[in-house]
């Protein structure tokens, strides 16, 4: 169910007036009054732009639940397994290439590796 008190807390956390997070999200002031208030829901496009300013996850504007935190490893491993195994994979409507896919895969482990060596060196600092 989506949540118009997180919206509103969000969207002044963010100093932001209704006026102002609707002019950047193409509604009118009152459109951001009633998704706060409950009165009205946003249609799925709305509610990813309004996610996308606010900074705010559009499934946690639904839910009002924190997100658990996540071990990048576990998830890059979680999304190359869905690469390898999904039907078909697109990237803004257009199906990706099994070449173009593995070579994804490749950059988020190669990604990750990266970030990875940092975060052991700066361990061996501390020991």
């Amino acid at each position: 169910m989506f949540d118009g008190t997180l919206l509103r807390q969000k969207r002044l956390e963010k100093k932001m007036t209704q006026r102002a997070l609707g002019d950047l999200v193409g509604l009118s002031a009152s459109a951001v009054g009633m998704y706060e208030s409950s009165r009205r829901l946003p249609d799925v496009d709305t509610l990813w732009r309004i996610s996308a300013v606010l900074g705010v996850p559009a499934d946690r504007l639904c839910t009002g639940l924190p997100h658990p935190s996540v071990e990048l490893a576990e998830l890059v491993a979680s999304l190359r397994e869905t690469l390898e195994k999904a039907d078909e994979v697109t990237l803004r409507g257009l199906p990706l290439s099994w070449e173009e896919r593995r070579l994804f895969s490749f950059r988020l482990r190669r990604a990750l590796s990266e970030l990875s060596s940092p975060a052991e060196e700066r361990k061996e600092k501390r020991a």
